[in-house]
């Protein structure tokens, strides 16, 4: 969001909104998500397509989100960057309520379970910093 109101110079409410609306919205979407995903039937299983098609679409609509057009109005940016998050928390929220939740029915043994997501979330963790540290030597020029 800094990029919007450093890079852009659009105003600190709007860009406010911008990261309050979504999450908003993703508070909704989420339960609507899951309960979608526990009640289909496919062949694949009822987690396994939210998860392609989720992850697929939430990289697409991430990417498109930072394709604004120069030299538009702060009205125009607004609206497209509000539009645009929307269709990403959508996206996102087809992949990871069911990623979630096939965590949780991997295995019925609740140790196994938590030894399970415990390693998960710890391996997210390396691997978010990992990306921090890569892009702080990139910022200077170590790499």
């Amino acid at each position: 969001m800094i990029v919007l109101n450093l890079g852009l110079g659009m105003n600190p409410a709007l860009v406010g909104l911008l990261g309050a609306i979504p999450r908003l919205f993703d508070a909704i979407i989420d339960p609507v998500v899951g309960y979608m995903s526990d009640h289909t039937r496919s062949r694949w299983g009822r987690r396994r397509p939210f998860i392609f098609w989720g992850a697929i679409t939430s990289g697409i609509t991430y990417a498109l989100l930072w394709q604004l057009p120069v030299s538009r109005s702060e009205t125009f940016v607004f609206w497209y960057f509000l539009i645009g998050s929307l269709l990403f928390y959508v996206a996102y929220a087809f992949f990871a309520t069911p990623w979630v939740a096939l965590g949780y029915e991997l295995t019925p043994d609740y140790h196994e379970r938590t030894r399970l997501m415990g390693c998960r979330t710890s391996r997210s963790a390396r691997l978010h910093g990992l990306a921090l540290v890569s892009v702080d030597h990139e910022q200077q020029g170590l790499v």
